[in-house]
């Protein structure tokens, strides 16, 4: 796997972020769109989004998951965190 890309996931995380962070705060769930190389490499490396969660939200999610999404230009997946 492409490290380079497989890091653009917290890319991905701060540009929902700085759209939704406070909407996300109050609602206490926050996704944003990765790919599926990205979602099989943290899906074996929960603890970055832990950590990631954490340092935006000052919490861990009780619960992720990754759902399959056509974003309109090809087939990838949203990491749903559940605070």
């Amino acid at each position: 796997m492409n490290q380079l890309i497989i890091d653009r996931w917290k890319d991905s995380f701060r540009d929902a972020f700085a759209c939704n962070g406070e909407h996300c705060k109050e609602t206490g769930f926050f996704c944003f769109e990765i790919t599926v190389e990205q979602k099989e490499y943290l899906e074996d490396h929960i603890e970055l989004i832990d950590a990631m969660c954490e340092d935006y939200f000052d919490k861990v999610p009780h619960t992720i998951k990754f759902e399959p999404f056509n974003n309109g230009m090809e087939y990838v997946y949203t990491c749903d965190c559940y605070f």
